[in-house]
């Protein structure tokens, strides 16, 4: 679909305007509007954002301002100063934003309106669609009905999501330069990891999980738990606080992923202003600079490998050979007794079968006819006889079973993990140890080299800081690491958790109808962990292929990167030439933002060929090669319509040039400070247009 008008009405700056769109081309698919900054081109974003996804779209804008508040307090202190200034003075107390989109053969026009009480507090919001055919007059389109058992916002927020575009994906649509900026500073893998969980709906997915985990604790809390209700009541109170402890751990994850790259940049920066400043031992610095990376690449590779090859293996287990071997002995024998008892309560069973059976025969007869004293007798040495088949228990057996809770399966899932887990060797954990202690300890004379070399009170300034920014960076690395095992242990214990819950659902009662809706939540939560790794795999191959598309007719080093790769959980990698692993290089500040809308761009071709990309400033921040990449080769074909907002310094004399010819329509918005009132005239622009 196609944007055929927006219209803003006593919106921020504009008091009625109207921005009428052509049909796009092929050959003519940009919209160019021009603006002075503060003229109106970031309201005008923002009231289309507002329109179609009304308090979801704060949290689409609220990263641009540090001071804005998120959710539905953000979205109503933003509404309450969304409201013209001078309509507020006229009495006017409502703002509306109203966009039309269109295709070949249907118009769907969104409005929304939101009111504010006279001492200018935020009110309500009201949401209408209405839809027609092409051919039908734009102003005369039908309401959408909604069905009588439906709420009206919600059925229209869906129906949105699924006609026009979900609020998940608007930022791979409708974005700005400092968008652009915000995501070429993060680390790419967590770029391209915070990109592919939009993209893919996997966020929206997760907040499902949190919500189905909600509704199974809540059904399990009615239903009826059998003859053990204390463990399983207890069980729920683990499993919710191990849910709670993962999540404060990987938000905790997430906050030193994004500080890592920050300190790594402050280190890199410190040591390179140190080598500026010592000019005559330049040569030195260089050589300590470049072994002081060595020493860290290596230490970070033996925390990698002290994490997934050790810690992350249940390293403390291994380490305690004769417990592992008791308990493993007693857990075989546990095993043995449990088949054993299964085996005498089965045969148990059949006793009474066999009394009874025994007291209903009439041959061959007995005379004298027994007693009922002899008959009770009687039953009684059958009974004893019968138990005698049990008694003494067989060699092999435990004495009593002390991991009762760990059910047949559990125990046997326990027993294989202590067999591997052993084979882990101390001799190459002594040799990672020795190898970390080396690296640390050769990093840290470097450091102590690098500062007798400064000379002069900045230099040395310079110098406590890089040690005092390397030790936060270690600090952080190493928290890093801990954290990431603490996450895999709780994930662990979460998982013997849920099993024990389930067996002692399993011994509740069957038919009640509470457990079953909470074990189906349950299995549907496990279903979508593994739709998201199957859609991750599927669609990361399709994504790295368009990015390396992109980014190779954007970049300057287009001849030294060859393709991007993207692994199923992030990972990223740039690779040169003959394979060669380029991820570790550092890219300058345009070539992270190139990376960073590749990225944009390679997701909006991805999820549909025909959505209309707006962007806010879009080359603002680049230098001049990068400007003219740009517009040569992603402008004009970034979407079947896209609509450009820009200042008077960015796409105008020969960075004008190369979209000139695929300019279909123009608008420029005059800002008025005496009245502080926007107005917008059609087919003007910074300078003339040839649309031929």
């Amino acid at each position: 679909m196609w944007i055929e008008r927006i219209r803003l009405r006593d919106w921020k700056c504009f008091i009625d305007a109207t921005f009428d769109l052509p049909k796009p081309t092929k050959a003519r698919p940009i919209v160019l509007v021009g603006a002075q900054n503060g003229a109106g081109k970031t309201s005008l974003l923002e009231g289309l954002l507002f329109c179609l996804y009304g308090p979801h779209a704060i949290d689409l804008i609220a990263e641009r301002e540090s001071d804005m508040a998120r959710g539905t307090e953000g979205f109503r202190r933003f509404v309450s100063r969304a409201v013209n200034n001078a309509a507020r003075e006229q009495g006017r107390t409502r703002a509306t934003v109203e966009v039309t989109f269109a295709d070949q053969e249907e118009r769907i026009r969104i409005e929304r309106r939101f009111h504010i009480y006279r001492n200018g507090q935020y009110r309500d919001q009201e949401l209408f669609v209405r839809r027609g055919r092409a051919q039908d007059d734009p102003d005369e389109l039908d309401l959408i009905v909604v069905p009588a058992l439906g709420e009206k916002d919600d059925f229209l927020r869906g129906y949105i999501a699924q006609q026009i575009l979900p609020h998940n994906l608007a930022p791979f649509f409708f974005f700005d330069g400092e968008q652009v900026q915000r995501l070429a500073a993060k680390d790419r893998s967590a770029a391209t990891r915070d990109g592919l969980e939009q993209l893919f709906g996997v966020r929206i997915l997760r907040t499902l999980q949190t919500d189905l985990h909600t509704l199974a604790s809540e059904r399990r809390s009615k239903g009826r738990v059998g003859n053990k209700p204390s463990k399983l009541a207890q069980l729920e109170v683990d499993i919710m606080t191990a849910q709670e402890k993962i999540g404060e751990l990987e938000g905790e994850l997430a906050e030193l992923e994004a500080q890592i790259p920050t300190l790594q940049r402050q280190v890199d920066g410190l040591q390179s202003n140190i080598g500026l400043l010592i000019q005559g031992n330049t040569n030195n610095i260089n050589e300590i600079n470049r072994e002081l990376h060595e020493a860290e690449q290596d230490r970070r590779s033996i925390l990698r490998e002290l994490n997934e090859q050790l810690f992350g293996r249940d390293l403390a287990i291994a380490l305690a050979h004769d417990n592992v071997r008791a308990l493993r002995r007693q857990l075989a024998e546990e095993e043995r007794r449990t088949s054993w008892e299964a085996a005498r309560e089965n045969m148990m069973h059949k006793l009474g079968k066999l009394v009874a059976d025994f007291e209903g025969l009439t041959e061959p007869s007995v005379e004298p006819e027994l007693t009922d004293d002899q008959k009770v007798a009687l039953r009684a040495r059958l009974s004893k006889a019968y138990e005698g088949m049990f008694v003494p228990p067989p060699s092999g057996i435990a004495q009593n079973v002390r991991h009762n809770y760990l059910g047949t399966d559990n125990r046997a899932v326990v027993l294989d993990r202590l067999a591997a887990v052993q084979r882990l060797s101390t001799a190459r954990l002594k040799d990672l140890v020795d190898r970390l202690e080396d690296a640390t300890n050769r990093r840290r004379r470097l450091a102590d080299d690098q500062q007798a070399l400064a000379v002069g009170s900045r230099a040395s300034e310079l110098t406590q800081a890089l040690r005092e920014a390397q030790d936060e960076l270690t600090k952080k690395q190493e928290r890093k690491l801990l954290v990431t095992n603490q996450v895999t242990s709780e994930k662990r214990n979460l998982g013997n958790l849920t099993s024990e819950r389930g067996r002692l659902e399993e011994a509740a009662e069957r038919g009640d109808v509470e457990n079953r809706v909470a074990r189906r939540c349950d299995e549907i939560s496990a279903m979508l962990d593994c739709f998201i790794e199957d859609l991750r795999r599927k669609r990361n191959e399709q994504l790295a292929q368009r990015m390396t598309e992109v980014y190779r007719k954007l970049a300057r080093k287009e001849d030294v990167v060859r393709k991007i790769e993207i692994d199923p959980d992030g990972p990223v990698r740039l690779v040169g030439a003959g394979g060669r692993n380029l991820s570790d290089q550092d890219l300058s500040a345009g070539e992270n933002e190139i990376f960073a809308l590749s990225l944009l761009a390679a997701a909006s071709s991805t999820v549909a060929s025909d959505m209309p990309v707006i962007i806010d400033t879009p080359v603002a921040r680049l230098d001049r090669t990068h400007r003219l990449n740009i517009a040569k080769h992603y402008l004009p074909k970034a979407a079947a319509q896209i609509v450009l907002l820009s200042t008077d310094t960015e796409l105008v004399g020969d960075f004008l040039d190369p979209i000139r010819k695929h300019v279909g329509a123009s608008f420029l918005i005059d800002f008025d400070s005496a009245t502080e009132v926007s107005e917008v005239r059609a087919n003007v622009y910074f300078e003339p247009l040839d649309r031929g």
